[in-house]
């Protein structure tokens, strides 16, 4: 996310915080975790929900803030 001043800034990182939580929400509704037909060809982030949530939340605690834009540091 790219933002020119601190206000912008801010309110873009308000955005990406309240996009994380209605990510989490939904993620958490699901009536069950989709099981895939052939489970070794699955990605190890999505084989379970509670992969999926630590993957994430390590991706999350890794964006920092840049210049003028939010970083996914990797």
């Amino acid at each position: 996310m790219t933002a020119r001043t601190s206000e912008t800034q801010q309110a873009a990182k308000t955005d990406l915080e309240e996009a994380q939580r209605n990510t989490d929400r939904s993620v958490s509704e699901l009536a069950v975790w989709p099981a895939p037909a052939q489970p070794d060809h699955v990605p190890t982030m999505f084989r379970s929900r509670h992969m999926f949530a630590a993957i994430l939340a390590g991706h999350r605690s890794s964006v920092r803030v840049g210049a003028y834009f939010w970083d996914e540091v990797q």
